[in-house]
């Protein structure tokens, strides 16, 4: 049997070279804190690292979803807020018009609820990061149409019409929004509606509850013949009927607005809980992909050790392989 250089050394380069690859896969992971450093050796463990990953994206987006709802919803609760603070300022002007005495006050009355009616209109056009919030989904300006009369490209306006008897002032609030839902996904497999609409708020979208805002307005500033009401004019039996009736359809409006905030209440406690759960997911989904994606460096430097000796010992046998003869294999 013949014996060559070639065929003693072969077997050693071979155990060699995959003892330095390992050593150096163990380099790696000590040194990046990566466990997945040669895909043809963990294949398997890098389908489940893309797998973790894409749940880890896919609930990064539904957190950035509720958090954005959250805010929306918080900045609907917070407006409303001022809205019914508004309507109840109004409920009691009206209130106080009925009282004795009141009518000489009247033109006061009547400049402080158009005032607090811009309020309204103007919180009523409120928007939260660009995007208006009562408008159902016409979100811009630009989505807004403008009809006859109509000065702006907002959702709540007041304009102004030819006086009549019935309207003295001509002034009508009018709705140029929609009151479709807003709705983002917080889940794979829920969803919210993030936006109070226009009939939640109020009695139907032709706002007939803030134009009874304009008619106590042309009560307390017009007679009923149309001229400017004087200190001197004062309110009939039939002014007086129609006060107590406008103050009761303003409290109604009052309490439908609250009504509406209290729902508003109940969604951001059921988004912040559904927050907590994708918080927790995506904590969990992490920790999966850490134990298939990271270096379990305790092992990995243990490995690292073994292979560093292993090396050290076979660079010791080749340096006796190449000092042996032919003759060493004859014996």
């Amino acid at each position: 049997m013949r014996v060559t250089q070639f065929s003693k050394y072969t077997p050693y380069l071979s155990n060699l070279e995959e003892i330095q690859s390992r050593k150096y896969l163990n380099e790696l992971r000590v040194s990046t804190g990566k466990q997945i450093v040669d895909i043809s050796e963990t294949p398997d463990l890098l389908v489940q690292k893309k797998r973790f990953e894409n749940q880890i994206n896919l609930h990064q987006q539904y957190k950035k979803n509720i958090e954005y709802a959250i805010n929306f919803v918080q900045h609907t609760t917070d407006t409303l807020e001022t809205l019914a603070n508004n309507v109840q300022k109004i409920r009691e002007i009206a209130i106080s018009a009925t009282q004795i005495g009141a009518s000489q006050d009247v033109s006061t009355l009547g400049k402080q609820i158009r005032g607090l009616l811009d309020d309204i209109i103007n919180n009523l056009n409120s928007n939260f990061d660009g995007q208006f919030i009562f408008a159902g989904n016409l979100l811009t300006p630009d989505a807004i149409a403008q009809p006859p009369g109509s000065n702006n490209n907002l959702p709540f306006e007041i304009i102004q019409e030819t006086p009549s008897t019935d309207n003295p002032s001509g002034l009508k609030v009018i709705f140029k929004g929609n009151t479709k839902k807003l709705v983002v996904n917080t889940g794979k497999f829920t969803s919210e509606a993030l936006n109070t609409t226009a009939d939640e708020l109020f009695s139907d979208t032709l706002l007939s509850d803030l134009n009874k805002v304009v008619d106590l307005y042309n009560l307390l500033v017009y007679n009923k013949d149309g001229t400017l009401r004087k200190d001197t004019d004062l309110f009939n039996t039939d002014d007086l009927s129609k006060l107590n009736n406008y103050q009761k359809e303003i409290w109604q409006m009052y309490d439908r607005l609250n009504r509406a905030n209290a729902r508003n209440g109940a969604l951001i406690n059921r988004l912040e809980a559904q927050k907590d759960q994708t918080a927790s997911l995506l904590t969990a989904f992490e920790g999966y992909r850490s134990k298939v994606a990271d270096t379990d460096f305790a092992l990995a430097t243990i490995q690292l050790t073994k292979d560093q000796s292993t090396l050290q010992f076979a660079l010791q046998v080749g340096a006796r392989l190449t000092q042996a003869t032919l003759f060493d294999f004859l014996r």
